[in-house]
């Protein structure tokens, strides 16, 4: 806080110095800073919030390639259960037959 009351003071008596003593050009110049520094935290705002949409975004991505090798791996698993059933049957129907005669 006061490294900054020291830098607000510096910019005081510059800007004092430049302008005279007219408390018009003074108030506007200070007017004219504030609002730049203004602008200037606002963009760092959006740029911020362009960089944690972006990692939303990435994150997001990588979440839904994640359930899609899921569902894959599980859809694959479904399958060769399928298959084993079916092959199973046809085993169990083969030992059946053959246990009869």
């Amino acid at each position: 806080i006061s490294d900054a009351m020291e830098e607000f003071l510096k910019e005081e008596q510059q800007i004092s110095s430049q302008f005279g003593n007219d408390p018009i050009a003074m108030l506007r110049s200070r007017e004219l800073d504030l609002r730049a520094q203004e602008n200037a935290r606002k963009e760092q705002e959006s740029k911020d919030r362009i960089n944690l949409d972006k990692m939303k975004t990435m994150m997001n991505q990588s979440t839904q390639d994640e359930k899609l090798q899921q569902n894959e791996d599980l859809a694959k698993m479904r399958a060769n259960t399928s298959i084993e059933k079916t092959i199973l049957a046809a085993k169990l129907k083969k030992d059946s037959e053959n246990f009869k005669k």
